[in-house]
């Protein structure tokens, strides 16, 4: 059984996996469809009696999952909100999880900081009044639509 000190312990090892995962993903791009070819139901496995560690849990789910990958992370795909992850984006993705700030509180981190620097970059952006508009960041295309109905209502 392996243990989340073990996982701390290869943190750099398990990560280097997980990019070089990732950029034989973004290779393969042009090859996939935008589409799942087939579906492998996942019910037939049983929960472990023990853990892996996350190096095999990899492994393993890349194994098992890998070449159905759908390209919807690609130009090609054409689908509502999702796809078009440009390496920026996918970088500060992982930054943020890998810091896990709470950007809810100010006084916790600079996260709120640079929450409230980006929601004034955007307003310069677009061109919008600084003083007329406040925001927040939701969890997502599907939490901001949620939001807006509350709103709107």
């Amino acid at each position: 059984m392996t243990r989340m000190s073990d996982d701390y312990a290869n943190l750099t090892e398990l990560l280097n996996q997980v990019v070089t995962a990732t950029g034989d993903f973004h290779k393969s791009l042009s090859d996939r469809p935008v589409g799942a070819r087939k579906w492998d139901v996942v019910s037939d496995i049983e929960l472990p009696a023990q853990g892996v560690g996350s190096s095999e849990a990899l492994r393993e789910f890349l194994a098992r999952h890998g070449a159905n990958l759908s390209g919807s992370v690609g130009p090609r795909f054409l689908g509502y909100v999702t796809g078009g992850t440009t390496p920026a984006a996918m970088a500060g993705d992982w930054l943020a999880a890998a810091v896990d700030q709470n950007a809810a509180s100010p006084g916790d981190s600079a996260a709120v900081a640079v929450a409230v620097q980006t929601l004034d970059w955007l307003k310069q952006l677009f061109n919008l009044p600084v003083d007329a508009f406040d925001g927040a960041f939701t969890t997502g295309a599907t939490g901001a639509n949620f939001a807006s109905l509350l709103i709107a209502r």
